[in-house]
């Protein structure tokens, strides 16, 4: 709570009462609640005293419109398991066999699918696989 200015051209002189606050010279004689602020402050402009920072609901209104947050997106995982992938990125046969023999010819497919290569057994996807990947 603190004292009030009316900041209208014309009123800044204004002597008597406003509602329930009285005014001398454009300035409130005591502190305003701020119930009294929101309701004068959403009719005329109004300051606190000492400083220039206009105060009522629009300011609150406006204030509110400009905020901003960051928004952070999670990286998706297709699954929990580590890949096979070596260290330059390629597949090795010994890693295609060890994705066989843990997920069977199901996640064999998924690797197969980032090559475009089909198959119905795993030894030819493991192949056709190390070929796709060798012709990328």
């Amino acid at each position: 709570m603190s004292k009030i200015k009316i900041d209208v051209a014309g009123w800044e002189s204004f002597d008597g009462y406003m509602g329930t606050l009285e005014f001398k010279q454009g300035v409130s004689v005591r502190e305003a609640t701020p119930m009294e602020i929101a309701r004068l402050g959403a009719n005329i402009r109004i300051t606190k005293v000492g400083s220039d920072e206009q105060i009522g609901p629009s300011t609150t209104m406006v204030d509110t419109r400009h905020v901003s947050a960051v928004v952070e997106v999670a990286l998706e995982r297709e699954s929990d398991e580590p890949t096979s992938e070596d260290a330059t990125g390629g597949y090795t046969e010994d890693s295609l066999n060890e994705i066989a023999d843990a997920g069977g010819i199901k996640a064999l497919r998924k690797v197969a699918a980032e090559f475009g290569v089909k198959g119905v057994s795993i030894a030819d996807m493991v192949k056709e696989i190390l070929e796709a990947q060798k012709a990328k």
